[in-house]
């Protein structure tokens, strides 16, 4: 995967599980983990309570979570203006 931001290729690895939350027993959730196979940044952990089955599913989170922080960040920045 390339990191446009540090103009690098990364190698990463994602792995999901269904998890309970002891005060919302009636919500399923899914833990979605993204690490860096290379060991250079943390993993990520996305909780969400979109139903994630596949590796597909999976993918689409962690996307949609990369792109959702960049428009959070230009919110963040146009505030600043």
């Amino acid at each position: 995967m390339l990191d446009s931001q540090r103009k690098i290729l990364k190698s990463i690895s994602i792995a999901w599980t269904q998890v309970q939350h002891p005060s919302f027993e009636d919500i399923n959730l899914s833990l979605v983990i993204v690490r860096d196979t290379k060991n250079y940044q943390s993993p990520l952990y996305l909780l969400t309570s979109l139903p994630v089955e596949s590796a597909k599913d999976a993918w689409e989170i962690c996307h949609s979570y990369m792109h959702r922080w960049n428009i959070e960040q230009a919110f963040r920045f146009a505030k600043l203006s």
